[in-house]
C-alpha cells in the first residue's frame, strides 16, 4: 500500500517519479491523486488535489495526466494569505528531461515593414477568434481555482472582463505577433504644393506716356490748369 504523503502546510514538498495519475470523484468534485516511487524506492502518493489545480499545473509544464507518468516531479505547497496553501508542481532538478512534454507554441516574429502601421489580413480573423477563445478558456480555469479558494462566485462577465484586459495588454506589448498575419497600410502621399504667386506671362506692359496732345513732348498742357492766384488759401 502506498504511503500517504502529508503536504498540508506552506513549505511542505515531496519529490518522486510518477507511476499513476488517477481521478477520484468526491462530494466536493473531482480530485487528482499522483502516485509514484521516491528516491528510496518507497511507493508514495499525494493527498487529494483539485482537478482544476492539477490540470493547470501540468499544463504549465507541458504535461497531461497521461504524459506525466514516468516524470520525476516535485509537489509542494506555497503560502496563501487568505486560505489554504497553494499547490505547485515543478520538474525535479534544474534541467528535467523533456521526453514526453508537449512543446509550447512558438510565436513567429512579425515581418518587418517600412510602413508605420499594420492591419490584420481578412483571412486571419478565424485565427484571432481561435486564439481569443483559447485565452478565455485559460482565464476561466484560473479564475475558477481562485474563486473556489476564496469562496467567491465566478460569472461569465468576470471571465470576459479579465480576458479582454489581458488580450489588450498582450496587444500593446506586441505579444500577439505571429497569431495573425499583417499587411502594411498604404503610405500617405504628400499634398501638392499650392503656388502663392501667379507665374509670369512673358508679356511686357508699355510704360505710361506723360506727353499730352498739343504740347511739347514730355511736358503737360498748362492751358487746362486754372489761373495762378497772388494769394494762397491760408488766412495767415
Amino acid at each position: 500500500m502506498a504511503q500517504k504523503l502529508t503536504l498540508e502546510n506552506a513549505g511542505d514538498e515531496a519529490t518522486f517519479t510518477v507511476t499513476t495519475c488517477r481521478t477520484i470523484q468526491t462530494k466536493f468534485g473531482d480530485r487528482i491523486v499522483f502516485s509514484g516511487l521516491d528516491t528510496d524506492g518507497t511507493e508514495v502518493e499525494t493527498p487529494l488535489m483539485p482537478e482544476a489545480t492539477a490540470t493547470k499545473q501540468l499544463d504549465r509544464l507541458g504535461l497531461t495526466s497521461e504524459t506525466c507518468v514516468g516524470e520525476t516531479l516535485t509537489f509542494s505547497r506555497a503560502p496563501n494569505p487568505s486560505g489554504k496553501p497553494y499547490w505547485n508542481i515543478d520538474p525535479a532538478g534544474p534541467t528535467p528531461a523533456p521526453s514526453k512534454r508537449l512543446q509550447p507554441p512558438t510565436t513567429a516574429p512579425a515581418k518587418a515593414s517600412g510602413a508605420q502601421g499594420v492591419k490584420p489580413a481578412v483571412a486571419d480573423i478565424a485565427a484571432m477568434e481561435e486564439a481569443y477563445l483559447g485565452l478565455w478558456d485559460r482565464m476561466a480555469q484560473g479564475l475558477a481555482i481562485s474563486c473556489a479558494t476564496h469562496n467567491v462566485t465566478l460569472t461569465a462577465d468576470a471571465v470576459q472582463a479579465a480576458t479582454a484586459t489581458l488580450w489588450i495588454a498582450m496587444s500593446n506589448r506586441n505579444l500577439l505577433a505571429g497569431i495573425v498575419a499583417v499587411e502594411p497600410t498604404a503610405k500617405a502621399q504628400p499634398a501638392p504644393k499650392i503656388p502663392t504667386t501667379p507665374a509670369p506671362s512673358g508679356k511686357r506692359l508699355a510704360p505710361p506716356s506723360s506727353a499730352v496732345r498739343g504740347s511739347p513732348a514730355g511736358e503737360p498742357d498748362y492751358s487746362k490748369f486754372p489761373a495762378e492766384r497772388d494769394d494762397d488759401d491760408l488766412p495767415f
